[in-house]
């Protein structure tokens, strides 16, 4: 019994040392004076130097008083602990569940409202999807190697490029990306499982089924959400892994999880270049925000306006209208521009140097018309990278009208 009781007596007073190591105070000293309690050596001294403490219905009721109250204390949630729904867009609720909970429901609720006919096709779909040696591969048994980072790169930039026409769903891929795939080992069994991946993201499949989700996240686990080609360190400890080609699964990540950061990362990868933004198409884009960079700003406005990569300006305007309106009335435009911090896109007419040496950018208007955007030395790096008819956007400072030119100061560069 002595044993028993020495044993008890350290589980309690560990985990009472435990319980206020995570901040729980009050449920780890009731815990851990449980455990002294409990040690044989300490209760003999108290039956000796308190009587009632000789009574065993006393000294049980004093355990389980103790027990009681420290378990009390320890369910309470702790301010430390706490979630701002503003700045995580998750709460405390979300965190315990699986981070997919939101898109498994909201699937669920897709695949009922489906018809008879597109939940047959679904059905179909996924025994196609799994009848695949990718699919036994990815998702069965588990592997996660850099052979298979195309595939996933592959059906991300599907997801991003899914359109909508007349009323009928359609993708693009890269080409050269799918030929890739194409020629390597099962090639067109790893192309028939992107196909088949891809078409389930869209609305009418009712969504990825969970053993997809858990195979995007163990990528993500492994490799983050996009990289770079070169070299990276296994992260099970097995050495180094060559990536060939640009990964990038930003695009699912977010479309499954949804979040400011997750959100952010989608811009990063174009930013990078490890993907591009996208043309407008012959349609209309299903997930505009996550194919075209127009799409994303307007999208991160509206829904996260913490979003680092909105512009932070009094005005955003086309070099045209800009100068149009100064041509039109130069007090009027004064009156709505003139040193206001503004975000001016245009198309690069002349990069060039004033006579302080510092560069500047003309905006093409017109013939001898120009936005001319000037900067400190500080952007020589930047500058040097543009060219001649190249779409940028310029942050800087209004400064009117000089001459023939609209003139704008403490210019930098926004986007390029």
């Amino acid at each position: 019994m002595k044993v028993f009781k020495i044993i008890l007596s350290a589980l309690f007073t560990i985990g009472g040392i435990g319980f206020m190591v995570e901040g729980s105070v009050l449920s780890g000293i009731l815990t851990v004076v449980l455990g002294v309690l409990l040690f044989p050596k300490v209760g003999e001294i108290l039956k000796e130097s308190i009587s009632i403490w000789k009574k065993k219905a006393i000294r049980y009721i004093t355990y389980i008083v103790l027990f009681t109250i420290a378990a009390i204390a320890n369910d309470k949630p702790h301010s430390s602990n706490s979630f701002s729904s503003k700045d995580t867009n998750e709460s405390i609720e979300q965190i315990n569940q699986s981070p997919f909970e939101s898109y498994i429901e909201q699937t669920n609720k897709n695949i009922e409202n489906l018809s008879e006919s597109d939940r047959k096709l679904r059905e179909s779909t996924i025994t196609d999807l799994k009848s695949t040696y990718t699919y036994h591969d990815l998702v069965e048994n588990k592997v996660t190697s850099v052979e298979y980072l195309p595939v996933l790169t592959a059906i991300n930039n599907g997801l991003r490029q899914s359109i909508i026409k007349n009323g009928e769903i359609s993708f693009f891929i890269d080409s050269s990306l799918m030929n890739g795939i194409k020629n390597s080992k099962n090639g067109d069994d790893k192309v028939k499982f992107i196909i088949i991946s891809i078409s389930l993201g869209n609305p009418k499949y009712g969504g990825y089924p969970e053993d997809l989700l858990e195979m995007f996240n163990r990528y993500k686990e492994k490799y983050k959400s996009y990289r770079k080609t070169g070299v990276i360190i296994s992260s099970n400890g097995g050495g180094q892994e060559h990536i060939e080609f640009p990964y990038n699964i930003t695009s699912i990540l977010y479309h499954i999880s949804p979040s400011n950061e997750a959100f952010k990362l989608v811009y990063e990868a174009n930013q990078e270049g490890v993907s591009n933004w996208f043309g407008e198409p012959d349609g209309e884009y299903i997930y505009k925000e996550l194919a075209t960079k127009q799409g994303y700003l307007e999208y991160a406005k509206q829904y996260y306006p913490d979003n680092p990569y909105i512009i932070k300006v009094d005005k955003e305007i086309s070099a045209t209208a800009l100068y149009s309106a100064y041509e039109q009335n130069e007090i009027s435009a004064d009156e709505m521009y003139k040193n206001k911090k503004l975000g001016i896109t245009g198309t690069i007419s002349n990069i060039g140097k004033d006579i302080f040496d510092s560069p500047y950018i003309s905006l093409e208007v017109d013939f001898l018309q120009n936005v001319n955007c000037y900067f400190d030395k500080d952007n020589n790096k930047f500058i040097s990278q543009l060219r001649k008819g190249q779409q940028i956007t310029i942050i800087g400072t209004c400064k009117g009208m000089s001459l023939t030119d609209v003139i704008i100061k403490n210019c930098e560069l926004w986007d390029y």
